[in-house]
């Protein structure tokens, strides 16, 4: 059995960054004390050009695996662990 390769969570999200840029979408990381936080989730996804909501409550580790950039053989490390 193959072992998986951690990547860090900001390390992920800059891959994502990259990777939808060029559809002009922006992934958007709400912070957990902010007053949005239930509405929006952790994650979430903005048009670049009209700054309209698209998606909320994103799974980080399913929207990386749907636009290509976690590999099989990688994990993502979350920032506390």
């Amino acid at each position: 059995m193959s072992k998986k390769v951690n990547v860090s969570e900001r390390a992920i999200i800059a891959r994502i960054k990259r990777a939808i840029a060029k559809d002009d979408l922006l992934l958007c990381v709400c912070r957990e004390n902010s007053n949005s936080f239930a509405e929006l989730g952790r994650y979430y996804l903005v048009d670049g050009r009209s700054s309209v909501l698209i998606t909320k409550h994103i799974s980080l580790a399913g929207y990386a695996k749907e636009v290509g950039v976690l590999k099989p053989y990688e994990k993502i490390q979350k920032a506390d662990d």
